[in-house]
């Protein structure tokens, strides 16, 4: 620790979370996790040069890195670079140097001069081509579109405009059910933050309001009508708020319906189990943004 750090430690300084600090740091580390991959495949290839580079230049100041640590030097580029967007913080050379600090165990056993690592380092970045890799890039080579509208709220320096493109965009290639879920628990934010335009918060809200306007008439047969009641029986054991609830019913009837189905609507026809379906889908929302809702600790199954 710096002398900075020790004495905040020594104040008690972060003894009691900020208001809002847990919230925040779950969205960052769920955040990071899920961007690792797509920082992996964006700079792959400049990594696995990097590395190379590294070595021999590390085993002239008697550093010796194996195959294993070498694995590990890659993967933690990957893993630092994520987190310095995520934490809205410089990347390229700057992630490389972290991530090659935080790697190297012998620092811990002797002292290396930090001149010593900067200048393998130096020559090694030197002698690799890595690719710009920043959130709005990021967000347009993603083609989950359930990750792609996640990451359009939570990454941080992305334009409003992009923000909100990416975001409609997302919600309209993603399934309707998945969609109608997404929009509720993105709403709040949107309206509470300046993430995006007008217009995209329009969009989710429309989204939103085709469900809870006027909730869900009961009809088909009797059979169906059972299977509703069953519905509204597992989404009742959930620990969801009444109004969440309600909600993922209404999306849940409106698309899985077998009646629906039947007369060829909009259901999910490959789902056999659409609450559990939706419960996963609420579960995944819901660490995006740093929720903890009680979902993870009762799985329900649907009747």
């Amino acid at each position: 620790l710096s002398d900075a750090d020790r004495a905040d430690v020594i104040r008690g300084i972060g003894n009691t979370a900020a208001q809002g600090g847990t919230q925040r740091l779950r969205e960052a580390v769920d955040t990071t996790r899920r961007l690792i991959p797509h920082i992996s495949s964006q700079i792959e290839e400049g990594v696995v040069g990097y590395v190379l580079a590294l070595l021999p230049r590390l085993a002239k100041a008697q550093i010796t890195v194996g195959g294993r640590r070498a694995a590990t030097l890659a993967r933690n580029l990957s893993a630092i670079w994520a987190a310095r967007l995520v934490l809205g913080r410089p990347v390229g050379q700057d992630a490389f140097i972290d991530a090659l600090f935080r790697s190297i165990p012998d620092i811990v056993r002797r002292h290396i001069a930090p001149s010593t690592l900067l200048a393998a380092h130096k020559g090694a970045w030197q002698a690799g081509a890595l690719p710009e890799s920043d959130p709005e890039r990021i967000l347009g080579a993603i083609a989950d579109p359930i990750e792609r509208a996640l990451l359009s709220v939570t990454l941080p320096r992305v334009p409003a405009g992009v923000r909100g493109e990416a975001l409609c965009g997302a919600l309209a290639s993603a399934a309707k059910y998945q969609a109608e879920i997404i929009g509720w628990l993105l709403l709040p934010r949107l309206l509470k933050e300046d993430l995006v335009p007008a217009t995209t918060i329009e969009t989710v809200a429309d989204i939103v309001s085709a469900v809870t306007a006027g909730g869900y008439a009961l009809q088909g047969f009797g059979s169906t009508k059972e299977w509703i009641r069953n519905v509204r029986s597992e989404v009742a054991k959930s620990p969801l708020g009444q109004d969440s609830a309600d909600y993922l019913f209404n999306v849940v009837v409106r698309h899985f319906n077998p009646s629906a189905q039947l007369s060829a609507a909009v259901g999910d026809r490959t789902s056999t189990d659409p609450v559990a379906d939706g419960f996963a889908l609420w579960l995944r929302c819901e660490r995006a943004l740093g929720i903890k809702s009680g979902i993870a600790d009762k799985p329900r199954r649907a009747a």
